[in-house]
C-alpha cells in the first residue's frame, strides 16, 4: 500500500514534513486573478478593529518565514509585543555566544499550524490581549481573518472564558444561518495560544464612518434592522454580545455583520459579567443584579450606537454627560422624527421599557423587510375594502327598507 506522497493510480501526492517546512499556497481557479493577488496593491484597505488598530502595523505582503513566526509568538519586530515559543528563552549577555546557535535551532524547529496552513499577509488589528491577521489558508487559496491571543492561557478558569467566544460562534453558526453575524470556521489551541479562523470583511464600521461621514436615514434604518437581526439569533439562543459598537460591527458587500464575540455570555447569568467599552454600556451592566436582563444591554448599545452615528459625535466614557444620557436625556437626532423615537425606545433608563430585537423588527415600519411592508400594505387595503364592502351593505339594506315603507 502506498505511502503518503508515492503515486496512487497516477497522481502523484505532495510530499510534507515538518522539516520540509510549509506547503506553497494554492490558486483557488474560481477566484479571479485580480482578486487572487489584489493584496499585492500597496494600497488595500484592511478594515480596523474596534479602538486598537495602529496604522503603522500595516504590514507588507511580502512578509517572510521568520516574520510570520515573529508575528504569532517567534519575536518581537516593530514593537509588537509577542510571546516567545515553547521552549524558547531570551539570551542573555553572557550567551552572545550562543545566538546564533540558538537562531539556528529556532529555524529548524517544526513549524506550528498557523505557519503550516496559512501566508501571512497582513496585519488588521491588534490590542492588548490579541491580533487579528489577514490570511491567506494554503490549502483553499482564500483570504480569512485569524484571530489568536498574544499570551498563553494561564489558568484552566483562562482557557474556558476565551473558549467563550469560539462555543458561542460555532453553536450560533451550526444552529443558524445569518448573513449578519461574521462567520465562524474553524479554532485550534497552538503553544497554549487560541486561534480563531473568521470570514474576512471589508472593513468596520467605525472606519466607514471615519471615511464616508454620517449615514442617511435610509441607510439608518437599513444598519439597525441588519443588527437587529443578528441580535434576534442571539438572544433567541439565550447569548449576549455586551459589547456592542460600531468598531465591532463589520461591513462586507454593503452588509452590516456583528463581530468580536469576546464578551459573549449567557443571557440569564446572574452576578458579575465583563464589561465592555463604557461608552456604549448600559448602567444596569454594573449592577450585581440576578434578575437583570442582559439582553436589553445589547438594545441599549445598539441604540446608542446608532445615536452616536446620527449624530456624528463623540460619547462620553464617564462623568455626568455619561449619566445623562442613561437617565433618558438625550439629543433630538434633526429631521427625522421616528429615527428619535426609535433611538429613545432603545436608550429608555428602565430596562424592561426597552422593546426586545424581535419586537423592534416585528412592529416598527421602518425595520420591516420589504415582503413585510408589501404584506403589511395589503393587509391594509383588505381592512379599507371591508370596511367599504360593509357601508355598501348598509347602503343597500336601508334602500330595500325604504322601499318596502
Amino acid at each position: 500500500m502506498p505511502t503518503w506522497g508515492e503515486p496512487h493510480g497516477g497522481v502523484s501526492y505532495p510530499q510534507s514534513s515538518p522539516s520540509a517546512g510549509p506547503l506553497p499556497t494554492n490558486e483557488n481557479p474560481f477566484i479571479p486573478m485580480a482578486t487572487t493577488h489584489e493584496h499585492e496593491a500597496a494600497d488595500e484597505p484592511l478594515f480596523a478593529r474596534s479602538d486598537s488598530c495602529d496604522s503603522s502595523m500595516m504590514m507588507d505582503s511580502n512578509l517572510s518565514t521568520s516574520l510570520q513566526r515573529e508575528l504569532l509568538g517567534g519575536g518581537a519586530p516593530s514593537g509588537l509585543p509577542a510571546t516567545p515559543r515553547k521552549g524558547y528563552a531570551a539570551a542573555s549577555p553572557a550567551h552572545h555566544h550562543h545566538l546564533h546557535d540558538a537562531a539556528a535551532a529556532e529555524l529548524d524547529e517544526p513549524a506550528g499550524r498557523f505557519e503550516t496552513d496559512f501566508e501571512l499577509l497582513g496585519v488588521i488589528g491588534s490590542g492588548v490581549f490579541g491580533r487579528v491577521v489577514k490570511a491567506r489558508m494554503r490549502l483553499d487559496g482564500c483570504d480569512y481573518a485569524v484571530k489568536s491571543m498574544k499570551n498563553r492561557f494561564k489558568s484552566n478558569a483562562d482557557r474556558n472564558r476565551m473558549l467563550q467566544e469560539v462555543f458561542a460562534l460555532a453553536h450560533i453558526c451550526n444552529v443558524e444561518d445569518s448573513q449578519h453575524i461574521v462567520r465562524y470556521h474553524q479554532a485550534w489551541i497552538e503553544d497554549e495560544r487560541l486561534f480563531i479562523q473568521m470570514e474576512l470583511c471589508d472593513k468596520s464600521l467605525e472606519q466607514a464612518l471615519s471615511e464616508d461621514g454620517v449615514m442617511t436615514f435610509d441607510e439608518a434604518f437599513a444598519f439597525t434592522r441588519q443588527m437587529l437581526l443578528s441580535l434576534e439569533i442571539l438572544h433567541k439562543n439565550n447569548l449576549v454580545h455586551l459589547d456592542i459598537k460600531p468598531g465591532n460591527i463589520f461591513i462586507k458587500h454593503g452588509k452590516y455583520k456583528l463581530g468580536d464575540f469576546g464578551l459573549v455570555s449567557k443571557a440569564n447569568i446572574g452576578g458579575e459579567v465583563q464589561e465592555g467599552d463604557s461608552r456604549y454600556m448600559s448602567r444596569e451592566l454594573l449592577e450585581m443584579d440576578d434578575q437583570r436582563d442582559l439582553t436589553k444591554c445589547d438594545i441599549f448599545s445598539l441604540g446608542i450606537s446608532l445615536y452616536q452615528i446620527c449624530l456624528n459625535t463623540q460619547l462620553p466614557a464617564n462623568g455626568q454627560e455619561w449619566l445623562d444620557i442613561r437617565a433618558g436625556n438625550i439629543a433630538e437626532i434633526g429631521g427625522n422624527t421616528l429615527l428619535t423615537e426609535l433611538v429613545r425606545s432603545m436608550m429608555m433608563p428602565e430596562p424592561s421599557d426597552r422593546p426586545s430585537a424581535e419586537t423592534l423588527l416585528r412592529t416598527h415600519p421602518q425595520l420591516q423587510s420589504e415582503v413585510e411592508r408589501a404584506l403589511g400594505r395589503e393587509q391594509l387595503l383588505n381592512e379599507r375594502l371591508k370596511v367599504a364592502l360593509a357601508k355598501q351593505h348598509m347602503r343597500t339594506r336601508l334602500c330595500r327598507s325604504n322601499t318596502w315603507t
